[in-house]
C-alpha cells in the first residue's frame, strides 16, 4: 500500500524541494490529462508511492500568504493568466487548512488543484481569507474561483457554479449533558426551541435553517465551541466530517462530552467551486473546472485524495 500522504504532509518540512520537486513530477505524470480521449471511467489516478507528499512542495509563500503553484517539469497546455482562488480562513479541513499561521496552504482542494491544472501547467494562487471576503473579491472579480462552497440555489445565481465535487453531512452538534436523550428534531422544531449558533457568513439553508434561525457571530470553529460549552448556545452547526478534520491542524474540537447528530432530513450537502461572474473569462473557467471534475470523479482520484486525508494520523500539537 503507498505511503500514507498525510504523514508525509505533517512532516513536511523534514523533505527538501528537490525532493518534493521529484515527486511531484513523477506523480504529474500519472494524473488523467485534461480532455484525455484514453481516461477510462473506472480507473484509478496514481497517487505518491514515497513519503514526500504533494503539499509538501516548496514552493514559498507570497506576501499576502497565498501559494503559488507552479509544478516544475511539466508539459505545459498553460493558461493565459495565474488562477486566483481562495478558500475560507477559518479551515476547512480536510479540505484547505494550514497547520501553522504562515505555513502554505494544505489539503485536498490544493492537491485536486494541482494535479489537475498543474498537469497542464496552470499556475495558479490559493490564497485564505475570512469566508465573506472570499466571496466578496469573487464576486468582484478580485479573486476568481470561492473553493469548497455549499451549492446553494442562491449562489448559483449570483456565480458560475461547478459541478458538485463532493458531499458532507449536515450535523447537530452538542454537549451530551444538555441533550442526555440526543436530539432528532426538525429544522424548524429546533429553531422554535433553542438557541442555534454557526459560523459568520456561512449560509446554513442546507441544514434547514434561514438567516434569521442562526445566531452567527463566531469567527472560527474553535470560538463556536467554547460559546456553545459555556451555555450560550443549545447547540451548533457543522458539517460533521470537518470537524473531525480539524485535527489535520493539531485541534481536537470534539471530546466525550460531545454528541453529533446528522440533521433530519438533511443528509447531504454538496460542495462546489463558485466561479466570479465579473471576469471576462468567467466560462472558460467553469468549463475547464468541470472537465477536472468529471475526470477526477470518474478516475477516483478524489475518493483516493478523500481517503488519504481522512485515515491519516492527527497532527501533535
Amino acid at each position: 500500500m503507498p505511503y500514507d500522504l498525510l504523514t508525509g504532509i505533517i512532516q513536511y518540512r523534514r523533505w527538501s524541494a528537490r525532493l518534493a520537486a521529484a515527486v511531484l513530477t513523477g506523480l504529474l505524470s500519472t494524473a488523467p490529462a485534461r480532455g484525455a480521449d484514453n481516461t477510462s471511467p473506472g480507473a484509478s489516478a496514481a497517487l505518491p508511492s514515497s513519503a514526500a507528499p504533494l503539499s509538501s512542495s516548496a514552493t514559498p509563500l507570497s506576501a499576502s500568504g497565498s501559494s503559488e503553484v507552479s509544478p516544475p517539469s511539466v508539459a505545459a497546455e498553460g493558461y493565459g493568466r495565474v488562477l486566483r482562488f481562495c478558500g475560507d480562513q477559518a479551515g476547512w479541513p480536510p479540505y484547505t487548512y494550514r497547520t501553522e499561521p504562515k505555513a502554505e496552504v494544505s489539503g485536498i482542494d490544493r492537491d485536486f488543484l494541482q494535479l489537475t491544472l498543474g498537469k497542464q501547467g496552470i499556475r495558479f494562487t490559493l490564497d485564505l481569507w475570512p469566508w465573506k471576503r472570499c466571496l466578496h473579491n469573487v464576486r468582484i472579480g478580485k479573486a476568481d474561483v470561492a473553493v469548497s462552497a455549499s451549492g446553494t440555489a442562491q449562489r448559483r445565481q449570483d456565480f458560475s457554479s461547478t459541478d458538485s465535487y463532493y458531499r458532507l453531512t449536515p450535523s447537530y452538534i452538542y454537549l451530551k449533558e444538555r441533550f442526555p436523550e440526543g436530539l432528532n428534531l426538525p429544522p424548524d422544531t429546533v429553531a422554535q426551541r433553542y438557541q442555534v449558533c454557526g459560523l459568520r457568513g456561512y449560509n446554513y439553508g442546507r441544514f434547514g435553517f434561514d438567516s434569521t434561525q442562526v445566531q452567527s457571530t463566531s469567527n472560527t470553529f474553535g470560538q463556536l465551541f467554547k460559546k456553545t460549552a459555556a451555555g450560550r448556545c443549545d447547540l451548533l452547526l457543522a458539517r460533521k466530517e470537518i470537524v473531525h478534520g480539524f485535527r489535520l491542524m493539531g485541534i481536537q474540537l470534539l471530546g466525550p462530552q460531545w454528541q453529533v447528530t446528522p440533521v433530519p432530513g438533511h443528509s447531504s450537502d454538496s460542495f462546489v467551486m463558485l466561479v466570479s461572474p465579473a471576469i471576462e473569462d468567467s466560462a472558460e473557467i467553469q468549463q475547464l473546472l468541470n472537465r477536472q471534475i468529471g475526470q477526477a470523479t470518474r478516475s477516483g482520484l478524489i475518493q483516493q485524495l478523500q481517503n488519504r486525508y481522512l485515515k491519516a494520523p492527527p497532527l501533535r500539537p
